[in-house]
Order: C-alpha cells, then structure tokens, then sequence
C-alpha cells in the first residue's frame, strides 16, 4: 500500500513540475520583444557592475596587480627562451 502512494505522490510531483515548465516555455516564448531587450539591458548593467566591483575589491586587496605582475614576468620570459632558440 504504501509503493503505491509513494508512486503516486512521484507521479503526481513529476505532472506538477511538467505543468509549471511548459506554463514557463508558454510565458516566455508569448514575452514581448521589447521586454526581452529591456531585461537583456538590465542584466548587462547588472554584469558591467558586478565585474567593476569585483576588480575594485581586488584592486584594494591588492591580487590584481599580483596577477598582472604575474602575468607580465610569465610574458617577459617567453620571449626571453624564444630568443634563447
């Protein structure tokens, strides 16, 4: 008895959750184009200000002139061993 309520619970969860998906597809397949663009704006502001943020917090604990150090003495000594051949 219980296999058979678990089953169906699971079956009953698996219906709910294909309803909701293909409620979601329908919803975002009927947006308009120009609420498309706008949430596209929004999320690339959203991204150009995290980024920013992250390389001032980087810049502050000082790791991003570590990696450019880094990355410059690691360019510095490629071409070193090129003119070495």
């Amino acid at each position: 008895m219980f296999k058979v309520v678990s089953r169906f619970a699971r079956m009953v969860r698996n219906l709910r959750t294909i309803l909701t998906d293909g409620l979601s597809l329908l919803a975002a397949v009927s947006r308009r184009r120009t609420a498309v663009a706008a949430e596209n704006l929004f999320l690339r502001k959203q991204l150009a200000l995290c980024k920013r943020t992250v390389k001032a917090v980087l810049t502050r604990l000082g790791y991003l002139e570590f990696g450019q150090a880094l990355v410059a003495e690691t360019v510095a000594n490629v071409g070193q061993e090129e003119l070495a051949f």
